[in-house]
């Protein structure tokens, strides 16, 4: 895996699995829950920074939890905020125009981009992405905690002693491999009719994929968002080795 998955894998979990999760206990309660009042000022133009400062009826924190996933949001009043989710905590900018707020998120370099309706009623906080609304309820006092910082590696480095050969036929892939990097464990699961998973942060992703040759390419999807890549692969004993031709990356058979 890439660097550049890796961190879109990151932050498309994090948008994804509060709407899932979340959005799961809205739907089991929707015939008792109230519309939320819209509080929130219309704009005639996107708000700069100063603007959000001044007029940011976002400001806070706000957390909704369900099925033991708890997403905390907290805007700082400036255009800067934080998002924590999972045990991982992101940098994000955003701007408001009218009940539209548009966040980015940036992780390791990558980032992600999201447009939502929202609207505030007291202190709950209401997100949509048109489909399944999210409640968050405001967390007075709440400190946000340090970004988290990953360096990505995943043994990235590639040893001198140890130069993976791949030019070669890649070698039988199919099985359970493991990487695992600052806590942070990844599975790759191939099985033999070309479907699998990858396993990351307790959540199973549906992967397909195919094999020609030493290449290896492999589409893994999630709540509906899809990312393809086609890497190089050697098996030699009970390691997998992946590369996109700058970063091998290599994996313990389970």
């Amino acid at each position: 895996m890439t660097k550049r998955i890796f961190a879109l894998i990151i932050a498309v979990l994090m948008i994804a699995t509060v709407f899932a999760a979340c959005g799961d206990k809205k739907e089991d309660n929707k015939t008792t829950t109230a519309t939320p009042v819209v509080t929130a000022p219309v704009a005639t133009a996107p708000q700069t920074e100063a603007d959000v400062a001044t007029t940011d009826v976002l400001k806070g924190s706000w957390y909704a939890s369900q099925d033991g996933v708890e997403g905390t949001y907290t805007f700082n009043g400036d255009g800067t905020g934080v998002i924590e989710m999972m045990g991982v905590a992101l940098n994000m900018t955003y701007t408001i125009e009218g009940n539209k707020l548009t966040y980015t998120m940036t992780f390791a370099g990558e980032s992600e981009t999201q447009t939502l309706d929202f609207t505030v009623n007291g202190n709950e906080l209401t997100l949509t992405d048109g489909i399944e609304p999210v409640v968050f309820t405001k967390k007075e006092g709440h400190v946000p905690a340090t970004p988290t910082e990953f360096t990505l590696d995943l043994g990235l480095e590639e040893p001198t002693d140890n130069v993976v050969d791949f030019t070669a036929n890649g070698g039988d892939i199919v099985g359970a491999w493991v990487a695992e990097e600052e806590g942070i464990e990844i599975t790759y699961t191939f099985n033999a009719d070309g479907t699998g998973s990858i396993d990351m942060m307790g959540i199973a992703m549906d992967m397909t994929y195919t094999t020609e040759g030493n290449t290896v390419t492999y589409t893994v999807t999630f709540e509906g968002e899809s990312e393809t890549e086609t890497l190089e692969y050697s098996v030699v004993g009970n390691e997998l080795t992946m590369t996109d031709g700058e970063y091998p990356v290599t994996f313990t058979k389970k």
